[in-house]
């Protein structure tokens, strides 16, 4: 082999290979600046250039420093290949490879909302690019997936590190199945579980405290809705005259207010659902939108008339943000002055444990209360089928209204009518 002229040698520290006399080649890396080049021997010169790449991939990534360490990381890499994993893969960063996962497995399953890929992405950057971001998925072993649950178990909720598990477990199967690694470091994982408290569901005198301190707001009929049909926060806030029929007698709920982008978005199938509404609440919707109507037509030419019944001031949607600013309360602040405002849920004196959520857990209990049977119940909450069998029976709408007239029967006695009148 000629020898490189001086102007052609390699850069220092960019390894080099020799002949030998018996015909084969040595490859020489040095592994930390300053010690001795590590050899190694390879039996012809495409083979040996492999074995450099190799050595400069495992220095260069930090997985060798000494000789000690490179003979493992050898081994390892041969055990790789008898097993058919592509050794290129698995010594790519975890970070390259969860956007990869996140862009060609998560963003493609079918029916998957925003607000789901919002939480994968939240997971991804918050616990576990701090933490694995910059090993290469061959590093990843179980005592490093052990040491990431009992960091994030410290500080975070039981369902936070559950949820983070799943997410990290799940992207590992993939590089497992795609056979950049040999097998998924969470085989010797025990699962976190999660500890989910039971909470009590509102009682009806909650209720009625709540729907009669927000009486005065703008936005005192999306409480109603909720109060009454069990509807989800993003349900409520998305719906639309068009989603009414023409005497509001009956809903069709078919998109949401996504929680982070403030969009409209479609809900998973099972959530998309006709229901009925009671005669309390058509007059009330009835009512809002003559008020919604007027406002309209003095509106400014900035609005934006999308035909929502709980719009902002500008006819977008309103933000699921500043309506929980609303129930929990705030502080503006100015110059001199900080100012406190109480929120709804003060107001009407309700538990520490309640949240807006509360609203459709206590329309739920009332309708068990009531007898509802529960595949009417799930029905009208949009909850997913259980059984093949459950997917072919089709929502009732007759039934449907009888449970509900029954639930706005219960918060609308007689006597809180009467209550009502004469306040």
């Amino acid at each position: 082999m000629a020898k490189k002229r001086k102007d052609e040698r390699a850069e220092y520290g960019d390894g080099s290979i020799y002949p030998n006399k018996d015909g084969s080649f040595t490859v020489a890396v040095r592994l930390k600046k300053g010690q001795k080049p590590t050899r190694r021997r390879a039996a012809d010169i495409a083979t040996a250039e492999v074995v450099k790449a190799n050595l400069l991939k495992l220095r260069d990534q930090g997985i060798v420093s000494n000789t000690a360490e490179l003979d493992t990381a050898l081994v390892t890499l041969s055990r790789l290949r008898d097993d058919y994993i592509d050794v290129e893969q698995s010594l790519q960063l975890f970070e390259t490879f969860i956007n990869r996962w996140y862009n060609e497995v998560v963003k493609r399953r079918k029916s998957i909302t925003e607000r789901t890929l919002e939480h994968y992405r939240g997971m991804i950057r918050r616990y576990l690019l701090p933490i694995f971001g910059q090993m290469t998925l061959i590093q990843i072993k179980a005592p490093h997936v052990n040491d990431f649950l009992n960091q994030l178990s410290d500080h975070l909720s039981d369902g936070t590190v559950k949820h983070a598990f799943g997410v990290l477990n799940q992207a590992l199967n993939t590089a497992a199945a795609w056979k950049f690694i040999p097998f998924n470091p969470f085989a010797g994982v025990e699962k976190p579980k999660a500890k989910k408290l039971q909470k009590p569901a509102l009682a009806v005198a909650h209720v009625r405290s709540l729907l009669a301190v927000v009486e005065p707001h703008p936005h005192a009929t999306l409480y109603h809705v909720m109060g009454t049909l069990g509807t989800r926060l993003g349900e409520t806030l998305a719906l639309r005259r068009i989603d009414f029929n023409a005497d509001f007698s009956e809903v069709q709920i078919a998109t949401q207010i996504s929680y982070h982008t403030h969009k409209r978005v479609s809900p998973k199938d099972d959530s998309m659902r006709p229901l009925p509404v009671p005669p309390r609440l058509q007059a009330r919707l009835q009512t809002q939108w003559e008020l919604i109507s007027a406002q309209q037509e003095d509106a400014g030419p900035d609005f934006q008339n999308q035909g929502l019944l709980f719009p902002s001031e500008a006819g977008t949607p309103f933000q699921s943000s500043n309506i929980e600013k609303a129930w929990h309360g705030y502080t503006k602040r100015t110059k001199t002055k900080a100012y406190a405002y109480d929120g709804f849920k003060k107001k009407a004196n309700l538990p520490d444990w309640a949240t807006i959520h509360s609203l459709r857990s206590f329309v739920a209990t009332t309708l068990e209360d009531v007898g509802a049977e529960q595949r009417t119940t799930g029905h009208i909450l949009g909850h997913g089928a259980k059984n093949v069998t459950e997917k072919y029976i089709r929502r009732q709408m007759s039934t449907m209204r009888r449970a509900l007239e029954k639930v706005e029967g219960v918060l609308w006695t007689a006597e809180a009518d009467s209550k009502e009148g004469s306040g």
